[in-house]
């Protein structure tokens, strides 16, 4: 049984009307827009009413419990808080190219992966700001739907956010982009990542989310995951600091050490010449060391003959 089949209808009832007030009042994220989407779009792209999907797909490049054999039902959505200038998707991100569904239409396509496709979880990429539509949705097909809800998400969180998803997600690919403010400041244009963040990860210390595999898929846990930038080495390495310190408070979790950066998007407009080239293979290779030596259990990247991720 998973989180949203166990919550009582009207729990789930309370949840919505509390996604709908930090919908109306502009505080989805930290960045506390007060933009009633009603009435104008905000920075983060979100329309009214409707969410916005860039794509529902099977995807398996996600962590191997996570992937299985068949897949996770990836259902991505379109906006997002950030304005990461490396952002490897940002015709979706940062242009807000998709397709508007109402709550009755995503929860059909919800369904058209788990019932068709036969994906091991559904899997809400960039959810944050259609928290709303996404709790809609799954208040229509709580009763159909059995498989595991994952939510993948840019780690920059309201507490009253996360709350709201903790209660749904059996999941969370957690992001841990930044340890470094300035880079956080520079390359995500948010000055508070890094504290916002790290408040957020603090969140599992009190409200643990236990690592369940069954027969090598996950049903239940914590993944933060982490990508290694070009010349980035100190801001991975204070990222796994957090970590071991997270480790040592109790928090149970696995981390995803990722290599696929490329450059994209405004990483090749001339402004940021250090965001240029690909992760080197020795970069990585020092951030794999570091991790390894931090006792931290989790997944790593390979290199191919081409030097490529």
């Amino acid at each position: 049984m998973t989180k949203l089949n166990l919550l009582p209808d009207d729990e789930l009832s309370a949840l919505i009307d509390s996604a709908r007030s930090i919908t109306s009042m502009g505080k989805c994220c930290p960045i506390s827009c007060g933009i009633n989407r009603a009435e104008i779009v905000p920075p983060c792209g979100a329309v009214s009413d409707a969410s916005r999907v860039a794509s529902f797909a099977v995807h398996r490049g996600e962590e191997p419990p996570v992937s299985g054999e068949r897949g996770a039902g990836n259902v991505f959505f379109s906006g997002c808080a950030l304005g990461c200038v490396f952002c490897q998707n940002y015709p979706f991100s940062a242009l807000n190219n998709g397709k508007d569904y109402s709550a009755s239409a995503l929860a059909d396509k919800i369904m058209y992966l788990a019932e068709k496709k036969k994906v091991h979880n559904i899997n809400f990429t960039t959810a944050d700001h259609y928290l709303l539509q996404t709790l809609k949705a799954l208040s229509i097909i709580k009763n159909r739907i059995s498989i595991p809800l994952s939510f993948n998400c840019s780690g920059y969180f309201t507490t009253e956010s996360l709350s709201i998803t903790y209660k749904v997600a059996d999941i969370f690919l957690f992001d841990l982009k930044y340890s470094d403010k300035v880079m956080a400041r520079k390359y995500s244009r948010v000055p508070d990542y890094v504290e916002r963040s790290f408040e957020a990860s603090d969140f599992f210390i009190n409200n643990p989310v236990k690592w369940i595999e069954n027969d090598d898929l996950l049903e239940s846990g914590l993944i933060f995951r982490h990508l290694v930038l070009p010349s980035g080495l100190d801001n991975t390495k204070g990222v796994i600091d957090r970590l071991v310190e997270l480790k040592s408070k109790g928090v149970d979790f696995r981390f995803s050490l990722m290599c696929q950066y490329f450059p994209a998007y405004k990483a090749i407009d001339g402004n940021f010449p250090e965001l240029e080239n690909k992760t080197s293979e020795d970069e990585y290779d020092e951030a794999v060391e570091y991790m390894n030596e931090s006792g931290i259990d989790g997944w790593i990247q390979e290199y191919d003959l081409d030097g490529n991720c």
